[in-house]
């Protein structure tokens, strides 16, 4: 992680922001489309008896939007950016002060687990002290809550503010768990990263991992990671990965340095077309002549399994939406049968052979090897 520091605390952080936010006046403006973009990466209904925190709400357009859906607070520490914000927005609280102070409770009388969502966008990056932040934003956060950050990644080239800090998405992710902020999903915005979570374990920071050549990498090992020599990769800290990332970046593995990629039930929990990108890096990863493995549910076998009365309603549901157990993560989003997995795999690259895999013995991976499962070799 990059930190870029200027100044020491927080005073002096919020005396520059009051002086850009009297140079900018009213300019400094997200726009509405943008702002209900993040509340539905979010998934923040309309239900007026929830609350949501945004933390360095500026100028409150932001908070415009997400008091139409819920109940609001703000939280700032330029006077300047809190009368903007408070001209703009009738219908939430807000109030002046710093997410890294030790009597947030006290001074702003909330309570302990007092809010369902909490956002910050494009302000983490910036605070004093980061490590106090994120515990007092786990700490605020319900156990059922979800949190929500925008933080500048490694491609982030725009020093334009002081204490910038820039990070990948693995630095972010491993961070965020330190501090028992589980990531469940993490999406590119710009050259900034969003990433959207919940409350989970702490996780001991790991040492770095010396990665070889004809690497055996098993992306999205989630519950099911394998044994070595597998390097298991997942976005969600909470499952103990060998490598937090997304596995659409993995800019720490060389082009051509792995043999073996596998995607084992991973596909499912992206959108129609959502996975192209995970597909090429695999390509990108993978030595001519090294193989893509994917698993995923055979939605054709299910419904004839289905209609032929060989599956109960529950069976079926749960293998075509996926078992939800809290996690928006564990939901399907798309389904597949041969023709269309292989015409999806075949126009994300170019592969020299798509074919039906054998189910070969592989040493360490735990392969689910249900009648339902729909599999296909890519090689490079």
């Amino acid at each position: 992680m990059n930190y870029r520091k200027t100044l020491e605390t927080t005073q002096e952080l919020a005396a520059w922001y009051n002086t850009k936010y009297i140079e900018m006046g009213g300019t400094w403006v997200t726009p509405p489309k943008e702002c209900n973009r993040h509340l539905d990466a979010l998934g923040v209904p309309s239900d007026k008896s929830k609350w949501l925190l945004d933390v360095g709400c500026g100028g409150g357009h932001f908070l415009e939007q997400a008091q139409k859906r819920v109940e609001t607070d703000g939280l700032e520490i330029s006077r300047v950016a809190l009368w903007y914000c408070q001209q703009l927005v009738r219908h939430s609280r807000t109030w002046l002060g710093d997410i890294c102070g030790d009597d947030l409770t006290q001074r702003n009388h909330w309570r302990p687990s007092a809010f369902n969502y909490i956002v910050s966008i494009g302000s983490l990056e910036h605070v004093i002290d980061i490590d106090k932040a994120l515990d007092n934003i786990r700490d605020l956060l319900r156990d059922d809550g979800r949190w929500y950050f925008v933080v500048p990644n490694e491609q982030w080239r725009h020093n334009d503010q002081p204490n910038e800090r820039t990070a990948t998405n693995a630095e972010w992710a491993a961070l965020f768990a330190a501090h028992g902020l589980a990531t469940l999903k993490i999406e590119p915005w710009n050259d900034q990263t969003a990433f959207m979570g919940c409350k989970g374990e702490p996780v001991t920071a790991q040492p770095p991992m010396t990665l070889g050549d004809n690497l055996c990498l098993n992306i999205g090992s989630g519950q099911r990671p394998f044994a070595k020599p597998w390097v298991n990769v997942d976005v969600q800290a909470k499952w103990h990965p060998d490598i937090v990332a997304d596995g659409a970046r993995l800019p720490m593995i060389a082009d051509g340095q792995a043999q073996t990629v596998v995607l084992h039930h991973v596909l499912e929990h992206y959108g129609c077309g959502e996975a192209s990108g995970l597909v090429q890096e695999c390509h990108r990863m993978l030595t001519p002549g090294g193989s893509l493995l994917v698993f995923v549910p055979d939605v054709n076998a299910l419904a004839k399994a289905y209609l032929s009365s060989e599956m109960d309603t529950q069976l079926y549901m749960t293998n075509m939406y996926g078992a939800y157990m809290g996690d928006e993560a564990d939901r399907h989003r798309w389904g597949y049968d041969r023709q269309s997995l292989v015409a999806f795999l075949a126009g994300c690259a170019k592969w020299s052979r798509l074919r039906m895999f054998d189910w070969r013995e592989i040493e360490g991976a735990s392969l689910a090897r249900d009648w339902w499962v729909l599999t296909i070799e890519c090689v490079k």
